[in-house]
């Protein structure tokens, strides 16, 4: 073969070869990451057409209530004093008013230093005895879900949760521990977790939540704690993408008539 037929044929041939990589590139790039788009694609549509307020429990919640004009504010330097006495108390982060089961309280929050590692705890104050509660019982916890809901509805379990009780995959995970975590007898599958120190209502887990939660997992591709956009999982799924995207243009540019044309041209 002389290079007159090599220069002739060989521009056929890569663009022939061109078509062949751009078609394979295409199909198998589809094949890979097409169950992934499916996963974005439903959690789009799932986010889009769902009540966010829904989700996170806020249309179950009662609204708040607020605080007598009449209140007493008792003086708290005596829990103070003692939290120093017991050489626990390292700063203290604030001091806010709060109410269990729509009575007034006080709730300390403070750094401790123990084997010389800062920790965060709480001290909550009954303003109505001037007492300290280390941590609420778990009748009181079952009173405070219960009491938090528009139309209560009957408990199935109540049950003290500690951090190594929970999982990367919990639904709890990044809680406050300890807490209690209150299970109602709804179609929903309700868990509502509450604070054992301070008596606060942390969070409102349904199904519709935990539906969320899954397609949340799907859509980020972190499958430990769901909210870690930059890992590597998901930034190599989207050059993948972006890979199929292009390869679907070549691919329709080369078989285009329009395109085809103009080439002959």
């Amino acid at each position: 073969m002389c290079y007159a037929d090599i220069k002739l044929y060989l521009p056929k041939f890569l663009n022939m070869n061109f078509k062949k990589i751009s078609r394979k590139t295409h199909r198998y790039m589809g094949l890979i990451i097409g169950i992934q788009f499916l996963f974005w694609t439903l959690g789009g549509l799932y986010f889009s057409w769902t009540n966010i307020e829904e989700i996170r429990g806020n249309t179950l919640k009662k609204s708040d209530s607020f605080f007598s004009k009449d209140l007493q504010i008792t003086d708290i330097n005596i829990h103070i004093d003692s939290l120093k006495q017991a050489g626990i108390l390292d700063s203290i982060k604030n001091i806010e008013l709060t109410q269990l089961l729509d009575q007034p309280h006080m709730l300390i929050t403070y750094f401790t230093l123990k084997n010389k590692k800062v920790s965060e705890e709480r001290l909550l104050i009954d303003l109505r005895t001037n007492s300290a509660i280390n941590e609420i019982a778990a009748k009181l916890a079952t009173k405070i879900a219960q009491n938090s809901l528009i139309k209560p509805v009957e408990v199935s379990s109540t049950k003290l949760l500690l951090e190594e009780d929970v999982n990367n995959h919990h639904e709890f995970r990044g809680g406050v521990f300890p807490a209690y975590a209150v299970q109602f007898n709804t179609k929903n599958k309700l868990v509502i977790y509450i604070d054992a120190k301070s008596g606060e209502l942390l969070n409102y887990r349904t199904q519709n939540w935990r539906i969320f939660d899954f397609l949340w997992m799907m859509h980020t591709m972190d499958y430990a704690g769901r909210d870690n956009l930059n890992n590597w999982i998901l930034r190599t799924f989207s050059v993948l993408g972006l890979i199929t995207i292009f390869s679907g243009f070549i691919l329709y540019m080369n078989s285009s008539r329009m395109f085809r044309k103009k080439k002959l041209v």
